[in-house]
């Protein structure tokens, strides 16, 4: 059976243990990904270029082929869009890192390759205040033309998205699974925004893998994702991280690459600020306001934009007055109300609008703050 490049990228992103290093490895070898195919596996692993593991699922794969050629019709068919390094429509930014994905798969679309992109990241189990500011910058440099790129994981990363999303603006993801696979699954709401699934009308923007789009997330999977979270953006923002956290291997992958780091201060006796202050004192930008990383760009701010500043137009006098009382950190509803004036089942009813409009987060039973 006669395959092309193409098909042959597919079929070796299905395999198990055949990483891009090794995959490349072969083609310069066979000078072809198809060619790949067309030699004995035993020659390989007798050349050092693979072990005795992969040589075996290598045969077992050209013995697959029609089979998993007729899987990839099918996930082109539900709407995935797949691109390899010869293909026009393939990330220039991956083009320039090592070992390059040798398939990615895409739902929604890929950022727009002529606007400037920046990676938000930080502590899955953060603080209030670190969502509060991963929403706002997410927020404030979408709206200035920025691609905002995240692993979807807890924390700083699902914030970034639902900042860029809740401003009205695209957002990215880069998965630790399939693209079928939504992982956390809380975050399947986000996913769908972004992937044009479930009851989504249009993707709003895109979610991105290199791995088989029905592979499940594994811890070693996040590793290999953050190369490409590095990889797609120009900027990296830490909005909060550990001393010790998994957040430096990304930020690793984007030093490597030659790329701006910015970290948002934190608190000296803050957990949660003592990674983000470690890269500050080891030179990385001070993130403060979204100029910071405009002026990088070399994009002009809007005048008297500062952090926590909203449009309030469309909210009712009653809304604005409870959204006044509303802080970074969580308030109690009693105080709340006695605060704005109210009885509390006014401002139960008032506090469930703001949330619908993306105005207030409600916490732990009783306790509201700014979203």
């Amino acid at each position: 059976m006669n395959i092309t490049d193409r098909d042959a990228c597919f079929i070796l992103s299905c395999m198990d243990g055949m990483g891009p290093r090794t995959v490349y490895k072969l083609k310069h070898f066979t000078e072809g990904y198809a060619a790949i195919f067309d030699t004995d596996p035993k020659i390989y692993k007798d050349c050092g270029l693979i072990n005795e593991i992969q040589e075996s699922r290598l045969r077992r794969a050209a013995e697959e082929k029609a089979g998993l050629l007729e899987e990839r019709f099918r996930f082109t068919e539900c709407g995935i869009d797949m691109v390899c390094p010869e293909d026009e429509g393939y990330p220039k930014r991956l083009k320039n890192i090592a070992d390059p994905p040798v398939m990615l798969y895409v739902r929604g679309r890929l950022p727009e390759e002529d606007m400037p992109a920046a990676a938000i990241i930080g502590a899955r189990e953060c603080s209030d205040y670190g969502i509060a500011a991963a929403e706002f910058f997410a927020g404030e440099l979408a709206a200035r033309g920025v691609n905002i790129i995240s692993g979807m994981a807890y924390g700083i990363d699902q914030a970034a998205a639902c900042g860029a999303l809740k401003a009205g603006y695209d957002s990215f993801a880069v998965l630790g699974s399939g693209v079928n696979v939504c992982y956390p699954k809380e975050n399947y709401r986000v996913y769908s925004l972004m992937s044009g699934t479930g009851e989504a009308e249009n993707a709003r923007g895109g979610v991105i893998s290199e791995l088989h789009p029905n592979k499940q997330a594994l811890p070693a999977h996040f590793v290999m994702r953050n190369r490409l979270i590095a990889g797609l953006c120009d900027v990296l923002l830490v909005i909060e991280a550990r001393e010790k956290s998994g957040t430096f291997i990304t930020v690793g992958y984007t030093l490597d690459q030659g790329k701006e780091v910015f970290a948002l201060p934190g608190r000296i006796t803050d957990p949660l600020g003592r990674g983000c202050n470690k890269l500050l004192r080891d030179g990385a930008a001070p993130l403060v306001e979204p100029s910071d990383v405009l002026s990088y760009f070399g994009i002009e701010e809007r005048a008297a934009e500062s952090m926590g500043k909203r449009d309030l137009s469309g909210l009712s006098e009653t809304e604005i007055k409870v959204w006044k009382q509303l802080e970074e950190d969580p308030r109690h509803i009693e105080d709340i109300a006695c605060a704005a004036g109210l009885d509390i089942r006014e401002t139960v009813a008032v506090l469930g609008n703001l949330e619908m409009k993306h105005f207030a987060r409600s916490g732990k039973a009783a306790y509201y703050r700014k979203a």
